[in-house]
Order: structure tokens, then C-alpha cells, then sequence
């Protein structure tokens, strides 16, 4: 059985992969969508919808096989629930992180931006979303979605 460290490191590991996916899909989905979007604001949260979205599929496959794999035998549901409650839990991170980072774009300190990482608001925007959706997403994810079935 994983122990409580041992499986928030798993999950960070696999959030860390949905970090580069979600990144990365937010790029492309940012050069696809830009003449179709002519609101900076609107291409901006289209995309990390997108990220999102895709982040989260490729985050349950890693976590299910691998995070919480010792529950797999003794989970109370069965795959498609558990994906099914992973989406729900994850859309509730993702409405704090996508609101995180949409916020965060104004509240970053300017003098830091461009003292540090010029021309990085919007990654770093999306970082911090991660970041605070990360919490709420390992403690619903571990007490609820993944949860054994009682002795």
C-alpha cells in the first residue's frame, strides 16, 4: 500500500506531466484558435480550457495505473465511475485554476515579470492556477474518487 508521501509524490509526478501536456496544448491551442478569437481574454481562456481538458484524461490514465494502482482491487467503482468522478473533481479544480490564473494575470507583481521572466505573465498565470488546483485535486481525488470500498 502507497503511503500518504509516497503517493502525493506519485501524483505530483503525474501532475507534473499534465503540467507539460497542459502547457503545451495551451500553446497550440492558442496558435490554432488565434484568428478565430479576436478577444485576448477570450484566446486566452479558450486555450486553457483546451489544456485543461486534455491534461485531465492523460492525468487519470497515469494516476489510475500508477498513483492509486493499490486501490484498483478494492475500489468501490469501477474504472468509467472512477474516470467519471475524476472529471467532476478535476472540472471543479479547473474552474479554480482557470479563474487562478485568468486573475493572476493582473495581480502579478510587474516589477518582478520584468525584472525576472519578461514577457512569461501568462505561463506563469497558468502555473499558479496549477498549483492551487493541485491541493484540492490530490485530497478529493485520494478521499473520494480513488477510495477503497470499507471493511
Amino acid at each position: 500500500m502507497a503511503g500518504l508521501d509516497t503517493r502525493f509524490l506519485r501524483f505530483c509526478a503525474v501532475g507534473a506531466s499534465g503540467v507539460v501536456v497542459n502547457i503545451g496544448v495551451f500553446h497550440v491551442a492558442r496558435l490554432l484558435l488565434a484568428g478565430s478569437i479576436q478577444s485576448d481574454d477570450r484566446l486566452f481562456l479558450a486555450a486553457n480550457v483546451a489544456g485543461f481538458l486534455v491534461s485531465v484524461f492523460t492525468n487519470f490514465l497515469l494516476n489510475d495505473a500508477w498513483t492509486w494502482r493499490d486501490r484498483r482491487g478494492e475500489a468501490s467503482q469501477g474504472a468509467l465511475p472512477r474516470l467519471a468522478w475524476f472529471y467532476v473533481v478535476a472540472s471543479v479544480a479547473g474552474a479554480v485554476q482557470i479563474s487562478v490564473a485568468f486573475l493572476s494575470r493582473s495581480w502579478l507583481p510587474s516589477w518582478l515579470i520584468a525584472t525576472l521572466l519578461e514577457g512569461q505573465t501568462d505561463n506563469l498565470a497558468v502555473l499558479f492556477g496549477i498549483g492551487v488546483a493541485t491541493i484540492i485535486n490530490y485530497v478529493v481525488n485520494n478521499l473520494w474518487t480513488f477510495r477503497a470500498t470499507p471493511a
